[in-house]
């Protein structure tokens, strides 16, 4: 349109009166949408159309276009299916993106690859926007921008990047896991709008007929690169989500390491400090049945000798086995049945060194025993509380069996042992968890109960890592 004033006339009613100026460098056509009078079944409509600027005519006058409502909300569907959909999808991904590295930082582990994943789909949000109508919000200076070509090669080179970046990691495995689900999900969405007449199937009828007519389809190039960008986004969701969880689990393996450790060291503590008082009443000790001897009081020797025998065998035992790991984790243990009345029995025969990872460990007896000590403790007073927990090496296999007192009336379900801690939530996946280490190494967790005693026992495969599961 040119420099001019225009009016429109329905039935010599005048509805609509505009002045216009062209804006310098334009070349957007603008349009007047007017809806016809309610009811009105015929309509005189006159359009008067007066240049304003001679020297600024434009060469064609207002074209008058009649639009049914269904062909306008049919027009409005397909342009939200091109713009507004892709855009809104790629917002949210790139807000997603976002959060994924925002988290990696709190967590130390900041994944730099995410920033081109970020400029991507941040990319493709204001390209697809502008491209819509910029013009009509934005300043041209920004406008022209984010609709520069350079935008629109910007967002499938910053993919590729991330992908071959990425490449060994497990996370190329869940891109291409991905991108075979969504493939194998559009045919079945076709269908689905198909039957009901939808927009998509006629978008993709569109499509490949346009492909099959013309040789080519020009927004084929922007479909796909959204298909690239959303499945490399859920791609990066899933791997930092696992990612992120591993991170946590090691800190908990960690934190329970420690707990160990420092109950481990309370316990020898104590020793060495009754070791230590000890020594420093050993002269009194050996002077006072110097004294007896002498004197010919056997009897009363005796009972001296009893007395500081029962005081070495209330000393806390500290080796249980040349394992380091298990030798922490049955310490431990002591510590916290001795602190309960609880008696627990170890007979340990393993080397140093096992080919059984000490996370293994750790998951296999700290539940075991957790849960022995967790048993007695809600047992009768009236009965005596004890664990006897059995760890033999043998060839190629490492036994472990542990035994305690427990209730009589242990609840089940459908043959699986049920918690009865009162916190269900945070409880009861001991067993599993045994359950799990077990499978790892070729073998079963074997459960019984009987008499009011509670047995738990497997035999773990201690063969070198790499021939493990």
């Amino acid at each position: 349109m040119a420099d001019c004033n225009a009016d429109i006339y329905f039935d010599d009613k005048l509805v609509y009166s505009c002045k216009y100026t062209q804006p310098k460098d334009a070349i957007n056509i603008n349009n007047i949408e007017i809806p016809f009078p309610e009811n009105a079944k015929s309509c005189t409509i006159k359009m008067v159309y007066r240049y304003t600027n001679p020297d600024n005519v434009g060469i064609f006058p207002p074209l008058l276009k009649i639009v049914s409502d269904y062909t306008k909300n049919r027009f409005l569907t397909a342009s939200a299916n091109f713009y507004c959909i892709p855009s809104s999808i790629s917002a949210l991904i790139f807000i997603m993106i976002c959060g994924l590295f925002l988290l990696g930082i709190a967590m130390e582990r900041i994944d730099y690859s995410l920033i081109l994943l970020a400029i991507s789909t941040g990319a493709m949000t204001v390209y697809n926007m502008s491209m819509n109508g910029g013009y009509y919000f934005l300043p041209d200076s920004i406008n022209n921008l984010f609709t520069n070509s350079t935008i629109k090669y910007i967002i499938p080179i910053s993919v590729i990047i991330y992908i071959i970046l990425n490449r060994k990691k497990k996370l190329f495995k869940y891109y291409i896991n991905i991108c075979f689900l969504l493939l194998a999900c559009i045919p079945v969405f076709y269908i689905i709008s198909l039957i009901g007449n939808g927009n998509l199937a006629s978008s993709i009828n569109y499509m490949f007929s346009s492909a099959l007519f013309f040789g080519t389809y020009l927004a084929m190039f922007h479909w796909l690169t959204l298909f690239i960008v959303i499945s490399c986004a859920i791609a990066a969701l899933v791997y930092h989500i696992f990612s992120f969880a591993g991170v946590e689990a090691e800190a908990n393996f960690l934190k329970t390491q420690n707990e160990i450790t420092r109950k481990s060291y309370d316990t020898v503590l104590k020793s060495f400090r009754q070791t230590s008082g000890l020594r420093h009443r050993w002269k009194s000790d050996i002077i006072a049945l110097q004294l007896m001897y002498n004197q010919n009081k056997i009897e009363e020797m005796g009972k001296y000798l009893e007395r500081l025998g029962g005081t070495v065998n209330n000393m806390p035992k500290i080796e249980f086995s040349a394992n380091y790991t298990i030798n922490s984790i049955i310490q431990y243990a002591a510590a916290e049945a001795d602190s309960m009345g609880i008696k627990l029995n170890a007979d340990v025969l393993a080397d140093e060194k096992l080919n059984i990872s000490d996370e293994d460990l750790c998951t296999l007896l700290v539940n075991m025993l957790d849960n022995a000590i967790e048993a007695c403790k809600d047992t009768e007073n009236t009965r005596e509380k004890s664990i006897d927990i059995r760890i033999k090496q043998s060839k190629n296999f490492l036994s472990v069996k542990c035994s305690n007192t427990c209730h009589m009336d242990i609840k089940k379900s459908n043959n699986d042992l049920k918690t009865t801690k009162k916190d269900k939530l945070n409880h009861g996946f001991g067993l599993k968890q045994m359950e799990r280490v077990a499978r790892k190494y070729n073998s079963l967790l074997d459960i019984n109960m009987s008499d009011g005693t509670f047995t738990v026992q497997t035999s773990l495969c201690n063969i070198k890592p790499e021939n493990n599961k």
